[in-house]
């Protein structure tokens, strides 16, 4: 049992390091994502759209087409949503991506706003994410020249060089929040306390 908690801890401590090494990463909230819409497409093509959102316990699941203007050709969609944001106090805007269509696709998370009546748009690099997988984006804000308590607007883009194999077109991507360094490191010490107590009922 003592090797079960020893293990349980390191566990913990493993996956809670990395992330508190951001100070103040900024992840939106299940029902800011199950908002998210369609926002744009490069290229611009009649066979590009966002079909259906479904709200799920956490994040929400976005199906749609994307298509190029010349067949084997790189597209995209841009999701996500407007409004007002003050994102002065993160140092990252992160969010968990899971790829439930059955080829890879590209990825990356931007965010929009105006710097000094200037319309501005950053967005992180493309990561490809394979089919079935679940990943962690990252747009670092470090050295970014911009008003970050005047963002317009946040999300995610899809992309890839399509069709894909098997002339796919269709996207199946789950967004959601990812956890704050605070709440791993509660969960963590809440399965801690769990081992504990069953130790002393069997002792």
């Amino acid at each position: 049992m003592k090797k079960t908690l020893s293990a349980l801890v390191l566990l913990v401590i493993l996956v809670a390091l990395p992330m508190l090494g951001n100070a103040t990463p900024y992840s939106p909230t299940s029902s800011l994502i199950q908002n998210f819409g369609y926002i744009s497409e490069n290229p611009v093509t009649a066979g590009t759209k966002l079909f259906d959102v479904q709200a799920l316990e956490s994040g929400a699941k976005f199906i749609g087409n994307i298509y190029p203007t010349t067949s084997g050709s790189w597209a995209e969609i841009r999701l996500g949503t407007t409004g007002a944001f003050d994102l002065s106090s993160y140092d990252s805007f992160m969010l968990q991506i899971g790829n439930f269509n059955e080829n890879p696709w590209a990825y990356s998370l931007y965010i929009t706003g105006q710097t000094n009546g200037v319309d501005y748009l950053v967005q992180s690099a493309w990561s490809t994410i394979n089919n079935g997988s679940t990943g962690t984006l990252k747009l670092d804000f470090t050295g970014l020249n911009v008003d970050l308590s005047n963002v317009k607007g946040l999300g995610f883009n899809i992309g890839a060089i399509v069709p894909l194999p098997g002339q796919d077109y269709t996207f199946e991507t789950v967004a959601a929040p990812v956890p704050e360094p605070g709440t791993i490191m509660l969960l963590g010490a809440g399965l801690v306390g769990v081992g504990l107590y069953i130790r002393r009922k069997r002792a």
